[in-house]
């Protein structure tokens, strides 16, 4: 399986940083979710915390509000004036000290234990994805904690039938053979969320306004996206004629195992 031209990954999420906000419906239910499992697992106040891939910051914000942080490291491949101008505007009031760390996270060398690492819709993105999870128990205290959502295999289902194109998203099954060294599993879960639109047209629209479409250049003609409509409409549409596409989060919140 050719690798994942991260380079490639980030001048999308770039292009896409001025409608990603209006239009990232589904990353941010992600992101209030992975919120929600860490405030069920009891814990409100960390010493050192990793955040890794932080776009545009919804999560920070998310995760600013909801817990006691006194170092933060906001990480992602590449920060923009803008991104760290809107990330610097946030009132850190339960933040006592806050780092940009613009790098791709396994390349980075990191030099101190976290308490927590958390991570949303990005590390379907990495190339070595044992590796990664193996250098994040490496750097997490014991009774640290990693939270993290990826995407199941069927996610975006309906543009990969259609076009062949999309990634390859590793089974839960896989990502537990990989914890499973390292981590103790607290919790696991999957969820589908369906998102309406008026037309496949806005789908591609949508997919293009969050950066997701960056696994490919697809070059639509006049002939393939009229097929390519005319295909998910009849597949995909709903009752009053608007069309569906589906998300796939696969939540995972782990421990770090005390190994004897």
């Amino acid at each position: 399986m050719a690798l994942i031209d991260k380079e490639q990954v980030a001048k999308r999420f770039q292009t896409a940083q001025f409608s990603y906000a209006q239009q990232a419906i589904a990353q941010q239910k992600i992101n209030q979710r992975l919120i929600e499992l860490l405030q069920t697992s009891g814990r409100h106040q960390f010493e050192r915390v990793l955040e890794i891939g932080c776009g545009t910051g919804d999560l920070t914000e998310r995760l600013i509000k909801a817990v006691k942080i006194t170092e933060l490291d906001l990480n992602d491949l590449y920060f923009s004036d803008n991104v760290r101008q809107s990330l610097q505007q946030n009132r850190y009031a339960n933040v006592e000290q806050v780092r940009f760390i613009g790098s791709d996270i396994e390349q980075l060398t990191l030099t101190q234990p976290y308490d927590l690492i958390i991570s949303a819709s990005t590390v379907q993105w990495l190339h070595h994805k044992a590796a990664f999870l193996a250098k994040c128990a490496q750097h997490l205290n014991v009774n640290g904690m990693l939270l993290f959502n990826t995407f199941a295999p069927n996610n975006l289902m309906e543009i990969s039938t259609l076009t062949g194109v999309g990634l390859s998203y590793p089974t839960a099954a896989e990502w537990q053979q990989w914890l499973k060294p390292y981590f103790a599993l607290e919790h696991l879960s999957t969820e589908t969320i369906r998102l309406r639109f008026d037309s496949p047209l806005t789908v591609l629209r949508h997919l293009k306004a969050t950066g997701v479409t960056a696994v490919e250049k697809t070059i639509w003609t006049k002939g393939k996206l009229q097929q390519f409509c005319q295909a998910y409409q009849q597949r995909y549409a709903l009752a009053d004629g608007s069309v569906y596409l589906s998300y796939v989060p696969m939540y995972f919140v782990v421990g770090k195992l005390v190994l004897d």
